[in-house]
């Protein structure tokens, strides 16, 4: 096992604050090949439903930050069990590394997430990150990213949701890591359904937003970046029933501003707009909704 350093932090938290990154854990000798072309969550053993001896498979603690794992069957999300993490260090970092997993990463951004489960003040930051890897089984020439959160001491388990932006890499290595607040003691996490996924993100969306003008309502829309995104729909929703708007689909044009006048909006105070996203290989995704501005 092996440090690096830090990955600047980029998230997307649900009902969290920003965190500050941590340090990345290193990659073991076991490889794991997911199928290819489809959408994969790459992470070895992601809900630790598999047991090496009481300790997750595929996973490992570093003796290099002081810090113990365990497979937990009495705190789990929806399965059979979570990852417990438990410092037992002198310095403030505890992390856990994956095994090696071999498998074609495109450059760009990444939708990834976790869950995790604390009531102990002194676990400050959890991080999902990543040791990307120019050479199969982690070999060669690589790069570190990663993305974490601020905790929530609440004894709940909580979500994480974030992009990861890597650049092209034939393997990976994954890392959860964990601080705290007060070294040489003995805080605790609870992790569990880890997700990195294969594909780049088609689309990241900056803003939505939809006013009211004489002429009717403007939805205006503004994406940070498109991957293979053929083009955008824009449906209005009156009491949650959704309806297309624009009779043709409104082609993407990269990461830019984009504009559509919904001349036949009804005036309804209950009006919200949806963005559907249709990429090149027919998938479709959702965006909003933006709530009318008057």
């Amino acid at each position: 096992m092996f440090l690096a350093r830090a990955p600047r932090l980029k998230a997307r938290v649900v009902a969290l604050k920003l965190g500050a990154p941590i340090a990345v854990a290193a990659a073991l000798a076991l490889a794991v090949a997911p199928s290819a072309q489809a959408n994969t969550n790459l992470v070895p053993n992601p809900g630790f439903e598999t047991d090496c001896s009481g300790i997750p498979c595929n996973w490992v603690a570093s003796a290099l930050t002081g810090v113990t794992i365990a497979r937990d069957t009495t705190q789990a999300l929806a399965s059979q069990a979570s990852m417990k993490m438990t410092m037992t260090g002198t310095i403030s970092v505890g992390s856990a590394g994956s095994s090696c997993v071999t498998a074609a990463i495109a450059a760009g951004p990444h939708d990834a997430s976790f869950w995790y489960l604390t009531s102990d003040v002194r676990v400050t930051t959890v991080e999902l990150a990543g040791r990307f890897f120019s050479g199969a089984n982690c070999t060669g020439a690589f790069t570190d990213r990663g993305s974490g959160t601020q905790t929530t001491d609440n004894g709940a388990w909580n979500a994480f949701s974030t992009t990861i932006t890597t650049p092209a890499a034939s393997s990976v290595a994954f890392a959860l890591n964990m601080t705290s607040s007060v070294p040489a003691t003995t805080p605790s996490v609870n992790l569990d359904n880890v997700d990195f996924e294969s594909e780049v993100v088609a689309a990241r969306f900056r803003s939505v937003s939809a006013t009211r003008t004489r002429q009717g309502v403007l939805v205006r829309w503004r994406t940070a970046s498109e991957v293979d995104a053929l083009g955008f729909n824009i449906y209005r929703a009156v009491h949650g029933k959704r309806v297309r708007a624009n009779a043709h689909l409104l082609p993407a044009r990269g990461a830019s501003a984009y504009s559509f006048l919904d001349r036949r909006a009804p005036n309804a105070t209950s009006l919200r707009y949806w963005i559907q996203l249709v990429n090149l290989d027919g998938s479709r995704s959702w965006y909003g909704p933006a709530r009318l501005a008057r």
